[in-house]
């Protein structure tokens, strides 16, 4: 049975995690983990990168900026990736990439749920500023470094729609499609490195921020595929699907 078959027609978008993009995505998400290892372990770089932008910094233009960037940039993929999954049950035209959708809702929920009330509490990293006194900051957010949340959310919402037009057989001819996945990887890639640019991570938080992103899509997609396949995701069950998404959306927010 065709991995990519759908829950109510033939043109059902889903990400076709076979075996060989499994690998692709977890010799990806080593290498993340490995270089986050390896900066971890070298606090003076981590240090030297940051102060790198600490005149920068001081510059009122540059700070507003990358304060606005840095700060509410997730919004403007977190928004339309929401609105359009509830507007999917009442527009045909968005239906097809509803789990899609679904997706990234639920890891940005979870995963945000995880990092911040887990793994920032069980790591306890300073921020920059409290490590470092040469070290000057855009803005001075509450809780802990480790991992960086902003560099997740970031890759966790992009990573479902891009996997998906990549999967799409004729993406290649479709430059517009081409274009919003090179698109959503910058934007994603710059919002998480912003998080280094206005002095509130280090380098070892984001490249675990990003690998975190790639472990849960693997895990929830790869999760998606099996319960379409099992046809426990159908026309009578997506709704139960909705509310609870919705549920741990809330509880992430709140």
């Amino acid at each position: 049975m065709n991995r990519t078959h759908t829950l109510y027609n033939s043109d059902f978008r889903l990400f076709n995690l076979n075996r060989e993009k499994k690998l692709k995505l977890i010799t990806i998400l080593i290498f993340l983990w490995i270089l986050s290892l390896i900066f971890y372990l070298l606090p003076a770089t981590e240090h030297d990168i940051l102060v790198l932008f600490s005149t920068s910094r001081a510059n009122f233009y540059f700070a507003f900026v990358w304060y606005i960037f840095t700060e509410f940039g997730l919004y403007l993929v977190e928004i339309p990736i929401i609105f359009l999954y509830y507007a999917s049950f009442r527009i045909e035209k968005f239906r097809s990439y509803r789990l899609v959708l679904f997706l990234s809702i639920l890891l940005i929920s979870i995963g945000s749920l995880l990092i911040n009330s887990f793994l920032k509490n069980y790591f306890i990293r300073p921020r920059p500023w409290m490590l470092y006194t040469d070290i000057n900051s855009i803005y001075y957010p509450s809780g802990f470094s480790f991992p960086s949340g902003h560099a997740f959310q970031a890759f966790a919402l992009i990573l479902p729609p891009i996997m998906a037009l990549i999967n799409d057989d004729n993406y290649k001819y479709h430059p517009k499609k081409i274009a919003l996945i090179l698109v959503l990887f910058i934007f994603a890639l710059l919002l998480a490195f912003s998080r280094i640019v206005v002095g509130v991570h280090f380098l070892s938080d984001v490249f675990f921020g990003i690998g975190m992103a790639i472990l849960l899509f693997l895990i929830f997609g790869s999760l998606i595929e099996w319960l379409v396949l099992k046809n426990l995701i159908h026309q009578n069950t997506e709704k139960w699907f909705a509310l609870f998404v919705t549920l741990i959306l809330l509880l992430a927010i709140i």
